[in-house]
């Protein structure tokens, strides 16, 4: 239990973290002008797929340190102890669940992080970012709610049917795993569906970048957004 909610913290603060750095660090390119430098250089989709790909290499390795500094302190006497007196042998902690950690982590960062670089393209000013993302972070809250209460409840109905919902799985998926013991079926349908989810969110995404980068001025309609992303092809 511990082990999950730790890992599921990790994990939403991941996603909603780097996620709001992808929009910003966007935006702050848009607003100095210096997009109309990186998109005479390099396509837009090489930059935002660039930018994506770095923050969750920066992501990772900081997690991946976090990992380490807390083997190392449960490996000190004082930390055995600790964990003695709880009645707790991380030994037995199946291995598999930091794997399935690596890869929910994985797919819950990419379709948000496309999402956020989206709505970050949209707007020209750093002031905008809270404004236009608010939306996709409001979901990422409300999905890490739901799966603290899955905590206590890993079996309950709406727990399950959202574990397969790209937006819901890399979360609640993952609880269910480190909490009950879905069939082996599950867990990968779950993961393709969220491949498929990634990828469409990506498509998307793209197009909606490519045409928002050189958008300047107030947020754009519905409207004006469907119009420009008429005249590309992706």
């Amino acid at each position: 239990f511990i082990l999950v909610y730790v890992l599921l913290f990790m994990l939403y603060i991941g996603v909603i973290g780097y996620g709001n750095t992808v929009a910003t660090e966007i935006t702050a390119e848009k607003s100095s002008r210096v997009m109309e430098l990186l998109v005479s250089s390099v396509s837009p989709l090489t930059q935002m797929f660039g930018k994506i790909i770095g923050i969750c290499l920066l992501g990772l390795t900081q997690i991946v340190l976090f990992l380490a500094v807390g083997v190392v302190n449960l490996s000190l006497t004082a930390g055995s102890e600790f964990f003695a007196t709880l009645n707790i042998n991380l030994s037995e902690v199946d291995p598999m669940l930091i794997v399935y950690f690596l890869i929910f982590y994985l797919l819950g960062y990419f379709i948000y992080a496309t999402v956020f670089a989206a709505a970050g393209s949209l707007v020209s000013r750093s002031e905008e970012v809270a404004q236009v993302i608010m939306p996709v972070t409001l979901l990422i809250v409300a999905v890490f709610f739901i799966a603290i209460y899955g905590l206590q409840n890993p079996n309950a109905p709406i727990v399950v049917v959202l574990s397969f919902v790209p937006f819901f799985s890399p979360m609640l998926m993952f609880l269910r795993i480190g909490m009950t013991d879905p069939a082996v079926w599950e867990i990968w349908l779950s993961i393709l569906l969220s491949v498929a989810g990634t990828y469409a969110m990506g498509w998307i995404a793209a197009k909606i970048y490519r045409t928002g980068v050189l958008m300047y001025g107030k947020l754009p309609s519905l409207k004006e957004l469907r119009k420009a992303m008429k005249a590309y092809d992706i």
